[in-house]
């Protein structure tokens, strides 16, 4: 996730979503938008719950900023 994006994940679990679409190019929103979707999914599977919605709240905010409703 984090060379998707470029920078380091503790940054990056940092930054808003509006912000990383301001900075990234929309196919690397893109693809950052699917890591998180599977981050989150594989946080949930752990029982990280925190984790799984911070990642599922980051990766349908990118989708809703690049107009797409969540695959």
């Amino acid at each position: 996730i984090a060379s998707a994006a470029g920078m380091p994940w503790p940054m990056l679990e940092r930054l808003e979503s509006a912000t990383l679409f301001r900075l990234l190019d929309r196919e690397r929103v893109r693809v950052l938008a699917d890591l998180l979707a599977a981050r989150a999914a594989a946080a949930g599977a752990a029982g990280d719950a925190a984790g799984a919605g911070r990642a599922s709240t980051m990766s349908a905010d990118l989708r809703a900023a690049l107009g797409e409703d969540g695959r």
